[in-house]
């Protein structure tokens, strides 16, 4: 997937697995009844019984993420919902929930999916490929262009696509835009050896992981050692992803705002040694991403503060190395990821 569907799924999936993960945990602290079968866990060393556990949080998780992967991914749909099926299995082998709770929880998973399946279904992706743009004098073109319709698709926490715009670029014949374009041609003749491989690295999407899939990864890989209950887990990771969506979101209203034409297209002598994007330049994708999934893990981790900020600098410094975008693209990619992570954590309460 290119990071645009790749931000939408792991959204999706991610309030799924949050949403079934609470609603479990509410029905279960309702209930007021032990859980589970604690000679059988003390026989098979598999960890202790959850008390009041009427609804299992592990099983929701599992059948709730098996219902939109499944949708999304129909031709490998089996896979999760064999997937799904073992671990219901597990927890009972274990003695971790019986049958009556695991019923419960796939239950919850499975109406949870489905709610979210019907938001997919309606949040404007099919119709994403349009309309085309135009060919404009001064302004951004190409015959392919990749997702103009982005902005109609439906965020999950901003109230509309220009709520984050961000301010006019310079204009086309001003001296700083001049300059900006001149500072991206020096970095495409004296290209060094450590600049081409952060560009190479950040090369991000189709064909492999794709950018919030890259800092999906760093986040799991960076809070293991907090030992997260189920659902503070889910529900740190559902905000990430929301951050995420969401600004890719306002970056994509913002390109096709203003059709700020790429460096290469402005100087012809700017290469690219890894392609261009078919989409405008203004503002850079990578860094309304990396901006958002900073600033969200910068609060759920903030032993790693320094170091997540430094990622997200490169991560927007590496387009411009690779003569992709303006050095504005990405100081305003940035800015406009970090404010829709503000808003984000702060309607969710975080």
């Amino acid at each position: 997937m290119n990071s645009s569907y790749s931000s939408r799924l792991f959204a999706a999936l991610s309030v799924a697995q949050h949403d079934a993960a609470l609603r479990a945990k509410q029905a279960s602290a309702a209930s007021g009844t032990a859980s589970g079968n604690a000679q059988l866990l003390a026989e098979r060393g598999c960890g202790r019984v959850e008390q009041n556990n009427a609804s299992a949080v592990e099983t929701a998780i599992g059948y709730a993420s098996a219902a939109v992967l499944s949708h999304e991914f129909p031709m490998v749909g089996d896979y999760f919902w064999k997937n799904a099926n073992a671990h219901w299995l597990a927890r009972e082998w274990m003695g971790a929930n019986n049958a009556e709770e695991l019923n419960a929880g796939r239950g919850l998973g499975l109406e949870v999916g489905a709610a979210i399946i019907a938001r997919l279904e309606s949040d404007g992706s099919a119709n994403a490929a349009g309309p085309l743009v135009i060919q404009q004098a001064g302004k951004w073109f190409s015959p392919e262009q990749i997702l103009p319709g982005w902005s109609k698709v439906k965020p999950w926490a901003m109230e509309k696509a220009d709520q984050f715009r961000a301010p006019p670029p310079p204009e086309l014949a001003s001296e700083d835009f001049k300059t900006a374009v001149q500072w991206i041609r020096s970095y495409s003749d004296f290209r060094s050896a450590e600049q081409f491989s952060i560009a190479q690295f950040w090369n991000l999407g189709v064909g492999g992981i794709s950018v919030p899939g890259l800092w999906n990864q760093l986040y799991f890989d960076y809070v293991r050692e907090q030992r997260l209950s189920e659902v503070e887990l889910a529900r740190q990771t559902a905000l990430l992803n929301i951050s995420m969506n969401d600004a890719l979101i306002a970056s994509w209203e913002t390109k096709y705002h203003y059709l700020v034409p790429r460096p290469s297209m402005v100087d012809d002598q700017i290469t690219t040694p890894f392609g261009v994007p078919a989409h405008p330049a203004y503002t850079s994708g990578h860094s309304a991403f990396s901006g958002a999934a900073q600033a969200t893990m910068s609060v759920f981790l903030p032993n790693y503060k320094d170091q997540l900020y430094r990622m997200a600098e490169e991560a927007s410094a590496s387009r411009f190395y690779g003569g992709l975008h303006y050095r504005f693209d990405g100081d305003e990619g940035l800015k406009q990821g970090r404010a829709v992570s503000a808003f984000v954590l702060q309607k969710f309460a975080y």
